[in-house]
């Protein structure tokens, strides 16, 4: 005989089967349910073997409450503390894409920087213009020049196989 699920449960595609609550974290819940009832069964009833909870009595209904107050205060501290890290995480994912965001446009103005100066260099130097070539090149970044320095190396006015400019 095949057994068929119990009414809190159905089958998965596999065939085994799955509880109702879905997620691990709903069913860590509930059972921190039972527990927190069942240990406030136990401290009411002094130690002995509690009687099964009848939720119409009176008493009952008061522990199952104090119960479950305990249980979603515990819940509350555990989102809260849940959200709080989440917040955290997100604050700092935030920091750091603002500083790769202030990076790449630092990189682009240094760009830019740099191909007006190269252009600023270059119209002299096609000009045969030998003051105005020097100015340009003596207002080039520091950290741009050996790039330069490297590029008037291949003689780019004689080769025809340099590079066409660092801009």
């Amino acid at each position: 005989m095949v057994q068929q699920p119990g009414p809190g449960s159905h089958r998965s595609p596999a065939g085994a089967p799955r509880h109702a609550f879905g997620s691990g974290y709903e069913r860590q819940r509930v059972a921190l349910a039972v527990i927190v009832l069942k240990l406030t069964a136990l401290e009411t009833a002094g130690g002995r073997s509690p009687r099964p909870l009848d939720l119409g009595r009176r008493g009952d209904c008061a522990l199952a409450g104090r119960g479950a107050t305990s249980l979603f205060g515990l819940c509350s501290r555990q989102e809260g503390n849940r959200a709080t890290e989440s917040s955290v995480s997100l604050a700092k994912a935030s920091a750091l894409g603002t500083k790769a965001n202030r990076a790449d446009l630092e990189a682009i103005v240094t760009r830019t920087l740099d191909s007006v100066s190269f252009n600023a260099w270059l119209a002299p130097f096609t000009a045969g213009n030998v003051k105005a070539e020097q100015l340009a090149e003596k207002r080039l970044r520091p950290e741009y020049r050996p790039a330069f320095y490297a590029w008037l190396a291949t003689d780019p006015a004689h080769n025809p196989n340099a590079p066409p400019g660092l801009a």
